[in-house]
């Protein structure tokens, strides 16, 4: 039993002889006691009797740190009682704590502690109000194993959980702070703002969300959100309501990352789109190969079926000119089919690409001279180079069929008579060619799908055509690393600009 010398500053009247005192302090249902300057006991009620194991005799008179206090926290009372007396702060004085205290049988056990100082004429008196928490403790263990059960659980979730009372966020697991790229501390007592791109963004999900969770006590969306890098991370979130009851705003929040089945998802949508259109370039094919491929058939039939049965009746112009029929319907359908092949090694990327340095004047007045010669016998054809001898590094032979497109549409879509005109200009850094001609013109709505294979446009009418040739030219252009500029109106002509990048020529 610890000794100590009494205090004989304080009268024991002051807090022995007052039945009102003694009646009041005896009454609390929790431990009363009180020490003076020198932490020793002066008072000493019979609940802290009962809790503490000291009789009120044994206690009156020493020093409170060897009664109550466990060995390893003396010191910091004893340093805290000098230093509030010195005129210093103190740490637990006219609050409640949470500590740890010492009964008579050695026994360590939480309570809940109140000190408020009192300054009379003999000094200063401590008193304080004890809280056994043993109890409580016993009832909150289940309760606390179950949130740290419930938590752990929480914290090994592969989605993220966000819980939220209002607009602010109370807890987070690691998940989430994972996804998005920020700690647990930097999320908790903020909204979910910062895991949207604008401001706006944020309004909008939270009008949606909050006007659902009211509604129906429950949301759910994919949307959208980003980390602090900037990362986008498409996401479903899931938000409910913890309680039903219309005052409380508590909901709690399920994120998941749904990015790989979004990029799947629109992997096959590609990929249907790509059958679709494969699909509708078949058709669009058997409909060419049907209706262009029947015509010069049935013209070498009709022509091979007069010289069977009245060849000799016919004089040698006559069978020249069933022959010459025959020929040219053979041309034509070969035409397509080299147009129908050529697009296939293109879309396998089997097209070869062999730039050359060309003189385009002498090129492309042989390539007038050969439309000419062909579809353009009727109309006017004229070659614009400004005067100058232009020269460039070009495939020889896909600019061949390029420009041959080009100027054979102009031809094929324009009034007999009227000017076709073929512009060249060579610079420093690229090439330019442009075909005007004062045709029927394409209307808006067709020119989004001009280069498009076997599409035509829809003011074509009977003009023959496959819808391959400008799908060609496209293919060129693009092999040259340039670009295609369309220019026209139903009615008003067109004028077709290609433009293509210097080549600069590789060294062996």
């Amino acid at each position: 039993m610890p000794t100590s010398a009494p205090s004989a500053r304080y009268p024991r009247a002051l807090l022995d002889d007052s039945s009102t005192l003694r009646q009041f302090v005896q009454a609390a249902m929790d431990p009363v006691l009180c020490i003076d300057e020198y932490g020793l006991v002066v008072l000493w009620n019979d609940h802290a009797e009962h809790t503490f194991g000291w009789t009120r005799e044994e206690a009156i008179g020493h020093e409170l740190a060897r009664l109550i206090i466990p060995d390893r926290f003396r010191e910091a009372h004893r340093n805290g009682m000098t230093r509030f007396l010195s005129g210093g702060p103190s740490a637990v004085l006219n609050r409640r704590v949470e500590v740890f205290a010492l009964n008579k049988s050695g026994e360590e056990f939480p309570v809940d502690l109140a000190i408020w100082p009192v300054e009379t004429q003999y000094g200063h008196l401590f008193g304080a109000i004890v809280r056994d928490l043993r109890e409580r403790k016993r009832q909150e263990a289940p309760l606390t194993e179950l949130l740290a059960q419930r938590e752990a659980i929480l914290e090994s979730s592969e989605v993220g959980i966000v819980m939220f009372d209002g607009h602010e966020i109370r807890w987070v697991n690691r998940a989430f702070c994972d996804l998005l790229g920020r700690t647990k501390e930097e999320w908790i007592g903020i909204t979910g703002e910062p895991a949207f791109r604008t401001h706006e963004d944020y309004l909008r999900f939270l009008d949606e969300s909050v006007t659902a969770l009211e509604a129906n006590g429950a949301f759910s969306c994919e949307t959208r959100l980003y980390g602090r890098d900037g990362r986008e991370v498409w996401c479903l979130v899931k938000g409910r309501r913890t309680n039903e009851d219309a005052g409380d705003t508590r909901s709690i929040w399920v994120i998941e990352d749904i990015t790989e089945q979004k990029q799947a998802q629109a992997e096959i949508e590609k990929a249907l789109a790509k059958e679709l259109e494969l699909s509708e370039m078949k058709s669009r094919f058997i409909a060419m190969a049907s209706h262009e491929f029947r015509t010069p058939l049935s013209a070498i039939l009709s022509c091979a079926q007069l010289i069977e049965s009245y060849s000799e009746r016919m004089n040698p112009q006559q069978r020249a000119g069933l022959i010459q029929s025959i020929t040219g319907g053979v041309q034509r359908m070969t035409a397509m089919l080299d147009d129908v092949l050529l697009i296939g090694r293109a879309e396998a990327g089997r097209l070869e690409f062999r730039p050359e340095r060309i003189e385009l004047q002498p090129f492309c007045e042989k390539l007038l001279d050969d439309v000419r010669m062909g579809i353009g016998a009727r109309h006017r054809l004229e070659l614009d180079t400004g005067g100058t001898q232009p020269v460039a590094l070009l495939d020889a032979k896909l600019m061949g069929i390029l420009l041959n497109n080009l100027l054979s549409n102009a031809v094929k879509y324009s009034p007999a008579t009227t000017l076709v005109k073929l512009r060249v200009e060579a610079s420093t850094g690229q090439t330019e060619f442009e075909v005007r001609d004062e045709g029927i013109g394409i209307a808006p709505e067709d020119q989004a799908r001009l280069f498009q294979t076997f599409f035509r446009g829809g003011n074509v009418g009977n003009v023959p055509g496959t819808g391959l040739g400008l799908a060609i030219v496209q293919r060129a252009v693009d092999l040259h690393k340039g670009r295609i500029e369309v220019h026209s109106a139903p009615g008003q002509g067109t004028r077709m600009r290609v433009i293509i990048p210097t080549i600069k020529r590789q060294s062996a």
